[in-house]
């Protein structure tokens, strides 16, 4: 069990005399960049540690429902933004993915994978939904893009496939695999590249908080591996109820949608 007292964390603060020094002494004009950047995070890190303090220390259903909502629709929100399409457009597909692909995979991990006592608890529930929205959102954002400005700029495509007696699946079937290999790639390199980074944190904090070896691995492992399936869940979700909102009468991409 970790306990850190108020000396420990000026004893941790002193270690930036380091860097400080190194810029005072080298007259590096990046003083303020750094000085901002950890007010930020020390703000942020408040917020949030406020957050989550109560969210364990009230633990009641309805709250955990509630901010588990709340992080859906933020990184539903984040993704439609990054993505650079229209936000009226593309908001009410891609909550509705993340949203099925939140759930259905954190509550298939908690059950089947994990088999926690009780997966709808906040220490549960909001770490695990948490790191799924994280990994749903930067990928589809880059998934959407690739779909509908495909489907913009290649509109002629669309049209003489359809024309020529193609379904609407079958006319976009060339634009969903190229994103879904924009939403898979990030996931493969990711997992990957966390082997020598993210995982031997995630792994070692657990491992400090209580966890065993084995079983601290095994989660981290599985957790990349959850961020995955939600991601392309919801992407193909997006996708399917994007065609209400995103296409016309005559199943033609609406001229707004990549803007």
């Amino acid at each position: 069990m970790i306990n850190v007292s108020i000396l420990g964390c000026v004893l941790g603060l002193l270690l930036l005399a380091v860097p400080f020094y190194v810029m005072f002494k080298y007259r590096l004009r990046i003083m303020d960049v750094v000085l901002a950047s950890l007010v930020r995070m020390v703000l942020t890190m408040g917020v949030v540690g406020g957050m989550v303090y109560a969210a364990i220390a009230y633990d009641k259903l309805w709250l955990n429902i509630v901010l588990t909502v709340m992080m859906i629709v933020a990184g539903a929100v984040l993704a439609v933004r990054r993505s650079r399409l229209n936000m009226r457009r593309l908001m009410v597909p891609m909550l509705a993915g993340m949203s099925v692909a939140t759930l259905v995979v954190a509550a298939y991990v908690q059950y089947l994978v994990v088999g926690v006592e009780s997966p709808l608890s906040a220490k549960m529930l909001l770490p695990v939904a948490g790191m799924l929205v994280a990994g749903v959102m930067t990928s589809n954002a880059k998934a959407l893009h690739a779909y509908y400005v495909g489907l913009a700029n290649h509109s002629q495509l669309y049209d003489y496939l359809v024309g020529n007696g193609a379904t609407h699946r079958q006319a976009v079937n060339y634009f969903v695999r190229r994103a879904l290999e924009a939403n898979m790639v990030p996931h493969a390199r990711y997992m990957a590249y966390t082997v020598v980074t993210v995982a031997p944190a995630m792994a070692w904090a657990m491992v400090m908080s209580g966890a065993g070896v084995v079983a601290a691995g095994v989660v981290t492992v599985m957790m990349a591996v959850a961020a995955m399936a939600a991601s392309v869940l919801s992407l193909m979700v997006a996708l399917i109820v994007g065609r209400k909102y995103c296409f016309d009468d005559y199943m033609a991409l609406k001229k707004d949608v990549a803007k």
